[in-house]
């Protein structure tokens, strides 16, 4: 209703305001009512063909231009959105396999395109993030696991599957048989969700594997194979591929097959139409996109 004072203020036709706010006369003239009962003022007043304002219209026209002013300006900034002219900081959940293979190229993306933003990460756990991600303190979250909550939305980025790796002079090379799996010791990882992923798929198909050390971070389970011969790990195969190119670990081929991580972003609903949670979004798309272009493991695009 205050855009129909303010256009009515400036063109003092009932009609005119009309054509500008694209509506029928009938419809400016409730309004109209609406606002007089609202003030307890007649507002304007017909004199003449023109709708002149009252003293009470007067007074109140400035601080409702004001606000229709600031309305304006606040919808042209979201048209003409620009992250270069942003200055903020960047919350994302992701875990460290997402840290180590993805980062390095946002920050790089975040350089040329929105350099006045921080960038900072914080411990992965969709529910828990949840009222973070409510209020806006976590803009995204990198996760496999579907959150508990019909406000958090999500996009697929890429599907991760798992690779089977050991330390460089392990008694085991080349093709790995179920029954070998089985036979040797593994380092596994948190979060549940991916290893029960892993657990379940592999008990579907008749195969165990006896664990001997737990792990919440996935570094210290490819650190651990790397400095023990013994050990063997199934990890997601984009961070298999860091380290396999550093000659920290080597690849195990298995006979039998593994599951698939479909990896999505995750965003609360409230900001699903910010400017800026809709560029950020695209650009952890394009960062997948360039990560995937480093032909970084098997990882392929999905949804």
């Amino acid at each position: 209703m205050i855009s129909v004072f303010d256009n009515l203020f400036r063109t003092q036709s009932v009609g005119e305001t009309a054509i500008r706010l694209g509506t029928t006369q009938s419809a400016i003239s409730r309004s109209l009512g609406r606002l007089r009962l609202h003030f307890d003022d007649r507002l304007f007043v017909k004199t003449n063909n023109r709708m002149l304002p009252t003293a009470k219209a007067q007074h109140l026209a400035p601080t409702i231009g004001q606000v229709m002013s600031l309305i304006r300006d606040t919808l042209l900034q979201e048209v003409n959105f620009d992250p270069r002219h942003a200055s903020r900081s960047i919350t994302i959940g992701v875990a460290d396999v997402g840290e180590m293979v993805l980062l390095p190229e946002l920050y790089k993306l975040l350089q040329a395109e929105a350099p006045n933003c921080e960038l900072r990460t914080v411990s992965l756990d969709v529910d828990r993030l949840r009222p973070a991600m409510e209020t806006g303190a976590v803009d995204l979250v990198i996760h496999s696991s579907p959150p508990r909550s019909k406000e958090i939305m999500q996009q697929a980025l890429f599907s991760e599957p798992f690779a089977i790796v050991a330390h460089p002079n392990a008694p085991l090379k080349g093709s790995v048989s179920a029954k070998q799996y089985a036979s040797m010791d593994h380092a596994t990882f948190l979060p549940a969700d991916s290893t029960e992923i892993l657990d379940s798929y592999l008990a579907q198909h008749g195969i165990s594997r006896r664990v001997r050390i737990r792990t919440p971070h996935l570094i210290a389970v490819l650190e651990l194979v790397s400095q023990s011969p013994s050990l063997i790990a199934t990890v997601p195969a984009s961070l298999a591929a860091v380290y396999r190119k550093r000659g920290l670990i080597k690849a195990l081929t298995p006979d039998f097959p593994l599951p698939v991580l479909n990896v999505h972003q995750y965003w609360h609903r409230r900001f699903d139409k910010e400017p800026f949670n809709v560029w950020l979004r695209a650009a952890m798309r394009r960062t997948v996109a360039r990560v995937r272009s480093y032909k970084h493991g098997d990882r392929r695009p999905i949804g």
